[in-house]
């Protein structure tokens, strides 16, 4: 899907509430800092706010006149932040950019677009630190929402199969069972780890079936794997596990069980098979 960007908006709360990965990687979150009633201080705030009263419209106008310009300083400032993500470069491009034009009215030379970065740095990388958690929790999202098929139990998706797995297992089931839930664990090369220190669901390094559920994303090629180590909590374990059907010992990447949903009822029925 393409977006047309018709206009940029600024929120103001007391108290800001919770926001979707999505909003959070495309709002940039600015706290005001108090004053402590220097008089001096409050002396400038009330000049600028009367000075903006008398503005009224022409104020907008002089803002849309720059507008040509703005779109020109956005790529100069875009080139100042390489190493980031492009969702944040654009995001902190554009405000930097009506910034130093609103208040220069012409485009920054590389040098002044690089102070300005550096000048704003903190506040760039914090926000890219929440945008790596929010694409960590998309990944997994992405997992979860996985439709997978079971032999005798129709379809559903990877987080209920896998919180079908859990229950099974905390309620004590014979480890002699293979069930559905079982069975769709053990193809993603995934198993859970409880008891001993740290308890989690195990997805081995290199996992064919992932590779296959993220196939044509910006997860594909094993990016997976860096994706859901940013969740937080995420771990591995110090020596490789053994997982079922594959021969040998591997790597693996841990994630905690609070990030599985859990099932609604105490249903059982998914087609035991014992051995």
């Amino acid at each position: 899907m393409q977006f047309s960007i018709r206009a940029s908006f600024m929120f103001s709360a007391v108290n800001v509430t919770g926001m979707t990965p999505a909003d959070q990687t495309r709002i940039l979150t600015m706290e005001l800092c108090p004053h402590n009633s220097d008089p001096e201080i409050g002396a400038k705030i009330e000049e600028a706010l009367a000075h903006f009263r008398t503005l009224g419209p022409r104020w907008c106008g002089y803002v849309v006149g720059l507008v040509e310009t703005i779109l020109q300083a956005i790529p100069v400032f875009s080139a100042a932040m390489p190493g980031y993500d492009s969702r944040l470069r654009k995001t902190f491009a554009t405000l930097m950019s009506g910034t130093f034009v609103t208040l220069h009215r012409r485009v920054p030379t590389s040098s002044e677009a690089e102070q300005m970065v550096d000048e704003y740095r903190q506040t760039i990388e914090g926000h890219q630190r929440d945008q790596e958690r929010d694409n960590a929790q998309e990944c997994l999202t992405h997992l979860l929402s996985h439709i997978e098929r079971a032999h005798d139990a129709g379809e559903n998706t990877v987080g209920y199969w896998l919180a079908r797995e859990l229950q099974r297992i905390r309620s004590g089931a014979r480890p002699n069972t293979i069930t559905e839930s079982k069975r769709i664990a053990d193809n993603l090369q995934a198993k859970f780890h409880i008891g001993k220190g740290q308890d989690g669901l195990l997805i081995r390094n290199g996992s064919e079936a992932m590779d296959r559920i993220y196939a044509g994303t910006r997860w594909a090629n094993g990016a997976w794997n860096r994706a859901l180590g940013q969740l937080s909590g995420a771990f591995r374990l110090e020596h490789p596990e053994r997982f079922p059907n594959i021969p040998g010992k591997h790597r693996c990447l841990g994630i905690p069980l609070h990030y599985l949903p859990e099932l609604d009822d105490e249903d059982d029925g998914d087609g035991d098979v014992s051995f």
